[in-house]
């Protein structure tokens, strides 16, 4: 499990993850903007950990809002057409805790989420975990510990996600109503060695084998297609959903043909894991945003609507999700580049984490 209860004795150091040194180097500054805002905000570390990773989640179910007001009026709003009661009522508590310092606290709440989306656009990591740990929000006084991310990354390499989904392919194209199927399987020959060993034909490239797999192949098999699951039920941070989806080819995460679920007894557990996860890109919401920034024209064609309608927030990519939190936010790219599969993809996202509260009959020993 992600997160895991401990009766270590107390006061015994945990031995710290030796991460790369751009991985700390990004830890520190997260680490060092939240410190701020706890010193400068009088507030507890803890909730000041929460309250930004609650804006992390609201400003990425934005951004493919925005996208759409953008298309739709011209220009971009602080708050979207399309924001619920909660997302306004998540707001309005942080704003009330910060008070008078809430400028201060925005301030650096928005830089250290331009370092979370800057870190999540490099390379795979348990971010949030890792940053848990590293501001004493776990450990011994709290009894969580959170995976470390290579131990999380071993195990997801022996579920062989990658073969199921292979097999799941083959049980798609062997469908009896997939009449398209004999003639695509008959052309990816060409793309297998050849019976005397020597290698394909030099035209028969990487860029071609990429075209088939996408002009061809996914579309053969995605109307046949059942998805394979990850879940995870006590999912933490979301570590190991996120080590196995880096198992995964990026053409069946982006199209949504491996879904990522998960479940845990913390709001903050299921909230960081919801940031991680869409930050990724992963069950459909990279396509959400490659749709809609395929409907607005792309980026450029974004810059030049915001210039010209004066926006009442910072033009891409620097997008608000409320006044002064801006960010960079992630680029759709690889396999999404076919409007049809990330229409598709995107029309089968779905909501993937499920907050559970603990039984209130239960006491901490487990009875009744």
């Amino acid at each position: 499990m992600s997160r895991v209860q401990t009766n270590a004795p107390r006061g015994r150091a945990v031995p710290a993850q030796q991460n790369p040194p751009a991985v700390r180097a990004s830890l520190a500054t997260m680490e060092r903007l939240l410190r701020t805002i706890e010193h400068r905000t009088y507030q507890r570390i803890d909730a000041v950990f929460d309250d930004w990773v609650d804006l992390l989640v609201l400003l990425l179910d934005h951004l493919p809002l925005h996208l759409a007001d953008v298309v739709r009026t011209g220009h971009m709003a602080a708050w979207p057409e399309g924001t619920t009661p909660e997302q306004y009522a998540t707001f309005a508590r942080i704003q009330q805790r910060y008070g008078r310092f809430t400028e201060v606290a925005f301030q650096h709440f928005s830089q250290a989420a331009g370092t979370f989306f800057q870190a999540t656009g490099t390379d795979w990591f348990d971010w949030l975990g890792a940053l848990t740990m590293s501001l004493g929000l776990g450990g011994n006084r709290h009894g969580d510990y959170y995976t470390p991310w290579d131990v999380a990354q071993m195990m997801a390499q022996t579920q062989n996600i990658s073969s199921l989904l292979h097999k799941r392919m083959l049980v798609a194209l062997r469908h009896p109503e997939n009449h398209r199927a004999p003639a695509v399987a008959l052309t990816g020959l060409l793309f297998h060695p050849r019976a005397d060993g020597q290698p394909t034909e030099p035209a028969l490239d990487a860029a071609a084998r990429d075209a088939f797999l996408l002009e061809y192949l996914i579309p053969t098999v995605l109307p046949f297609f059942e998805p394979v699951t990850v879940c995870d039920p006590a999912c933490g941070s979301g570590v190991m959903l996120l080590a196995a989806a880096s198992t995964v080819p990026h053409w069946a995460r982006q199209l949504g043909m491996v879904q990522f679920y998960g479940m845990d007894l913390s709001h903050r557990a299921v909230q960081m894991s919801r940031a991680q996860l869409r930050a990724y890109g992963l069950n459909g919401y990279e396509a959400r945003m490659f749709v809609a920034l395929d409907e607005a024209g792309g980026w450029d064609a974004i810059r030049e609507r915001l210039a010209q309608a004066a926006p009442v927030a910072p033009p891409p990519p620097l997008v608000a999700a409320s006044p002064g939190f801006t960010v960079v936010p992630r680029q759709p790219q690889g396999h999404l580049a076919h409007p049809t599969l990330a229409q598709r993809a995107a029309a089968q996202a779905k909501p993937s984490l499920v907050f559970t509260q603990p039984q209130p009959t239960r006491n901490r020993r487990g009875t009744p």
